[in-house]
């Protein structure tokens, strides 16, 4: 479980396994090269192993 506050982020990273995630509040951001996509609570993502991404929170509340 992460609580991310308004303005957080991950920076630039890999991961060496598959990374699944759910939003259980809030909003997220996730950046892959140049693009992005934002997800909302209830929403989930992937991010595939290896795969240079960050996340950051979305919009001027914290998320989960």
């Amino acid at each position: 479980m992460v609580d991310w506050p308004v303005g957080a982020t991950t920076g630039p990273h890999t991961h060496s396994g598959d990374e699944y995630a759910i939003v259980l509040k809030g909003a997220v951001e996730v950046i892959i090269g140049d693009e992005f996509r934002v997800y909302k609570t209830g929403e989930a993502y992937h991010n595939a192993r290896g795969v240079v991404h960050e996340t950051r929170t979305a919009g001027k509340e914290p998320a989960q």
